[in-house]
């Protein structure tokens, strides 16, 4: 069998020596003299798994066989499995999406006729934004409700019939604390999604006042759970000038409310947060003798999807 000797022409080196390998069937048997195909000439065809491979100083047959799947673990592979850690196939389990419902206010949950499990999603409701008391005087503005948390969790059985509750807003009042924002839960304890905080009233005396925290994931009941945003800080500057403050964001829900531009000299009454689980934005009074309520939070919901 011939063979072909490459050497470096810097150096002289022989670099390899061996059979040549090339799609031209003609340069690669006049080059190596020794293979014919894939097969070596005057030797028995290959065997099914095996191929010609260089092994370091010339062209031989290969000791392994290609792998297959049937090979990587016990039982047999397929399109619809997956090799395990453990080096045991598992097939891989379908579902489809029987329905989705999207709960509000109270009652009771009633599966779509073949659904075998579920995927709840709660987002608890958004805080109310503080009012501001009389401004005459003054500027202020009240802090910004907090935004709703989140909580999933896969539900396998025990789940026809069960009792919801979507988070009723945080309230607004009138120179007061925004109203807390009520959480939302489904089969009781199952899911729990924590509601938004209030945000403080304004108050002149002071340079700040508080935003209302974000529903604490801490809180949450599901084998996902996100904090909602808190809000922004109200602030209060003498008769210089007042900053409205922003609601914050439920996790994975509403935006929180923010104010547009506001006409010097005005008091207006925050703005409510978005669906589902927005903030309310804190309210504001520019030396004006009118007392406002800030704006209300964005109510809770509850997500279901249903699989067969």
């Amino acid at each position: 069998m011939g063979t072909v000797t490459l050497t470096d022409p810097t150096t002289g080196t022989t670099v390899a020596s061996g059979l040549i390998a090339t799609n031209n069937s003609e340069l690669r048997n006049a080059l190596n003299g020794g293979i014919d195909g894939n097969n070596f000439k005057g030797q028995p065809a290959l065997a099914s798994g095996e191929t010609v491979v260089w092994a370091g100083t010339q062209f031989a047959r290969s000791s392994s066989t290609r792998i297959g799947a049937s090979s990587l673990g016990s039982g047999s592979g397929g399109s619809t499995k997956f090799l395990r850690e453990d080096q045991t196939w598992q097939t891989v389990s379908s579902s489809t999406i029987v329905g989705v419902q999207v709960l509000t206010g109270s009652g009771t949950y009633t599966p779509t006729s073949g659904t075998n499990k579920i995927i709840v999603e709660c987002i608890g409701a958004g805080g109310g934004g503080g009012g501001v008391p009389n401004s005459t005087g003054v500027n202020t503005s009240g802090g910004g409700g907090g935004g709703g948390a989140y909580a999933l969790k896969l539900v396998t059985s025990g789940f026809s019939s069960v009792s919801y509750s979507a988070g009723a807003a945080g309230t607004a009042n009138d120179n007061a604390n925004g109203g807390n924002g009520g959480d939302s839960t489904f089969n009781s304890t199952v899911v729990v999604a924590k509601g938004g905080l209030g945000g403080s009233v304004g108050n002149s005396g002071v340079a700040t006042v508080a935003g209302g925290a974000g529903g604490a994931a801490s809180g949450c009941t599901g084998d996902v759970k996100l904090d909602g945003q808190k809000g922004n800080v109200g602030h209060n500057n003498g008769n210089t000038f007042s900053v409205c403050s922003q609601g914050g964001n439920a996790a994975r829900g509403g935006q929180g409310a923010l104010l547009p531009s506001i006409p010097t000299g005005a008091s207006v009454a925050g703005a409510a947060g978005g669906q589902y689980g927005g903030g309310g934005s804190g309210a504001i009074g520019q030396n004006n003798a009118t007392t406002r309520a800030g704006g209300a939070g964005g109510a809770g919901v509850i997500i279901v999807t249903e699989y067969a």
